[in-house]
């Protein structure tokens, strides 16, 4: 028999999740949307707490500093992120997936490599991207290298072909790896 119960560590994030939301991003989120730079909309000081709370990592496993959270959780957890703000919300999903596709993808080797300097920065971002159709591969290359994006600390890695993963260090670094993508 199927349990559709959320269990007691689930209703926990959700929880944290839902008082980050009422308490930090709706008091902003219209200021912010109001921006006139997209660059500035980014919000860097929603990200710092959402990983100090443990959101950010949330998808991470936990031999490595994460939560190690299913995917059930990750929808719980997301669903209340976006009461507050979707874009927000993405921005966490793209971590938490990626989270989970790289620690699955990567050899031990790598794991140890990359996805460490990814937990202890509080700004670290991961995401995916394709190239245009025009610059398509036309095999999927999927070697794993380190990329550089702007200053240190570097906590940036590529999968050419398939997947960019990069750590924004500022917020108009962060906008151009969205647009160039």
């Amino acid at each position: 028999m199927l349990d559709f119960n959320v269990s007691e560590e689930q209703q926990r994030w959700r929880a944290i999740a839902r008082d980050f939301a009422e308490k930090t991003i709706k008091p902003d989120v219209l200021r912010r949307d109001r921006l006139p730079s997209a660059a500035e909309r980014i919000p860097w000081d929603w990200i710092r707490e959402a990983d100090r709370l443990g959101l950010r990592t949330l998808g991470v496993p936990k031999k490595f500093g994460g939560a190690g959270a299913d995917v059930l959780t990750l929808c719980l957890v997301g669903e209340e992120l976006a009461v507050g703000d979707l874009g927000f919300a993405v921005i966490m999903d793209q971590c938490w997936k990626m989270a989970h596709i790289l620690s699955d993808a990567m050899t031990p080797e790598q794991q140890e490599r990359f996805i460490p300097p990814f937990v202890k920065d509080p700004e670290a971002l991961l995401r995916s991207a394709s190239p245009s159709p025009a610059q398509a591969p036309t095999t999927r290359d999927t070697t794993i290298r380190p990329i550089s994006i702007s200053a240190p600390p570097p906590c940036a890695m590529a999968m050419a072909g398939s997947s960019t993963v990069r750590n924004a260090t500022s917020p108009t670094a962060a906008w151009r790896s969205s647009i160039s993508s």
